[in-house]
């Protein structure tokens, strides 16, 4: 059986009469990268919170790294590493203070050796000596992850941590970290609004308003939807399609691709409807994107 890293069971968050986290299950196994997924406001950081320990759930428990999220969270605290999306370390300090100041907290051994060989993995060694405030965005966001490993955690909650980010730099911090998850074996827990990014994970957790609507593999997610999707090509018409299918088929999606048109939907019939009363568009069946797949499951 493979070990879990996260295992929680009905889990609710109340705020007052606003319910945050509606009685949410979910499983991430230990190593994995996982996708935490939803809109803003769809309760991914209060759900995030009471798994780190920073919040105590309304109702339900379970535990994050075999510690209970309710009475054990100052051990959890000490095995996770957290990154938010807003740069949160000394703009003032330099790159290595900033990260002695971090494995100082954590009570680090060795605390020069193991800076210096964060650094190195991450690159940050000719910027050790540069303010942080003078980093660009994206070297700000490798810092911080340089933050969360320099008291080697066994879980990463990284909250949209590319946001911003070049798309080279992104490939290279997605690239370290399936470093981090194959040959360290560190679950890593991350947000993220970019499709792409969420192609390179390898579960996936999708929330709204606080409900799960989806806990798996990426691979599964799409027949798991039942979502299917047409495309065609772009032409001179395309915007009275656009404006017939929005006022006939709201169950339906459609996208402008480049010179493309795709439709999609899990409602099979208002698909079928839509190829027949319009045959000149010539809508050939494709795979659904992530995008495709996510709206459905919102709808």
């Amino acid at each position: 059986m493979t070990e879990l890293a996260i295992d929680i069971k009905g889990i609710t968050k109340n705020f007052g009469n606003v319910k945050a986290v509606d009685n949410l299950t979910l499983q991430v196994p230990r190593g994995s990268i996982c996708g935490f997924l939803g809109s803003n406001g769809s309760g991914k950081t209060t759900t995030i919170r009471m798994l780190c320990g920073l919040l105590i759930p309304s109702s339900g428990g379970g535990t994050c790294l075999n510690y209970n999220v309710i009475t054990q969270s100052n051990l959890i605290k000490k095995k996770i590493g957290y990154a938010s999306q807003k740069f949160s370390l000394y703009s003032d300090l330099t790159v290595y203070e900033n990260l002695k100041f971090v494995a100082g907290i954590y009570k680090v051994d060795n605390k020069k050796e193991k800076i210096a060989s964060v650094m190195n993995e991450l690159k940050l060694t000719p910027y050790k000596d540069t303010r942080a405030k003078n980093l660009s965005g994206g070297w700000k966001q490798v810092l911080t992850l340089a933050s969360c490993l320099v008291h080697n955690p066994e879980l990463l909650v990284l909250d949209e941590p590319t946001a911003g980010v070049d798309p080279k730099m992104r490939k290279n911090f997605w690239d370290y970290l399936h470093q981090l998850s194959q040959k360290k074996g560190i679950t890593i827990l991350v947000t993220t609004h970019f499709m792409d990014e969420v192609e390179r994970c390898k579960q996936l957790v999708y929330i709204n308003n606080g409900k799960l609507l989806y806990s798996g593999t990426t691979a599964e997610i799409i027949p798991f939807s039942k979502v299917e999707s047409y495309i065609t090509a772009n032409n001179e018409n395309s915007l009275d399609i656009v404006k017939t299918i929005n006022s006939t088929y709201p169950q339906v999606s459609i996208t402008f691709m480049g010179n493309d048109l795709r439709i999609s939907s899990k409602d099979a019939t208002s698909l079928e409807a839509i190829i027949k009363n319009f045959p000149n568009y010539n809508f050939v069946k494709t795979t659904p994107s992530f995008e495709e797949v996510f709206i459905s499951l919102m709808q």
